[in-house]
């Protein structure tokens, strides 16, 4: 967590790049999923876990797409990434 989080600063003083927007969403979401894992684990009760549990979700379900735009992008295919993005 604490290397993700340094990753997202790192990306946060870099947020002109294009790249680094898309390494500032995966390092959040990142840090969001293993947030939630710590902090599911440390719960004592059953409603504690659960609620950590759905917390991690959401960085669950951001960090493929988010890992998918960023090598789209590292590889020249932005123009792909592009036409994804314009059909939201």
């Amino acid at each position: 967590l604490a290397l993700s989080v340094a990753a997202l600063v790192y990306f946060w003083h870099q947020r002109q790049r294009k790249t680094a927007k898309i390494g500032l969403v995966l390092m959040l979401a990142s840090s969001v999923w293993m947030l939630g894992s710590g902090l599911e684990l440390a719960s004592a009760d059953l409603p504690g876990k659960l609620f950590w549990d759905k917390f991690q979700f959401l960085g669950i379900w951001v960090v493929p797409v988010a890992w998918l735009a960023l090598v789209w992008m590292h590889t020249g295919h932005e123009k792909r990434l592009n036409q994804y993005l314009e059909t939201f």
